[in-house]
């Protein structure tokens, strides 16, 4: 039966495959970007505090995961975020409410 666990911060490399077979299937939803290595998927998600990763394991393989990341903003009911890396034409800055 599989067990479910957090992934702490730095170790999260052991995600790669899943994580890569993941951005192989959303190719088609990229509009055109290629998608991102498993290993530096795993290394943005170890770089921000603000993400917690849970993993489905079965045995010693992962088979399932789920991203969480901390939005403080929530108990304002909007949301803010930066684009200065998208692509020419994305938004630069956004605002929900």
């Amino acid at each position: 039966m599989p067990t479910i666990n957090p992934v702490p911060a730095g170790s999260r490399g052991v995600l790669a495959p899943l994580l890569a077979a993941y951005a192989i299937e959303m190719a088609g939803h990229l509009a055109g970007e290629m998608p991102a290595r498993g290993a530096s998927i795993a290394a943005m998600l170890d770089a921000d505090p603000r993400t917690h990763v849970l993993v489905a394991w079965d045995d010693a393989m992962p088979v399932c995961f789920a991203i969480l990341f901390e939005l403080p903003e929530a108990v304002f009911a909007r949301r803010w975020t930066t684009c200065s890396s998208r692509p020419a034409g994305a938004a630069r800055a956004t605002r929900w409410r």
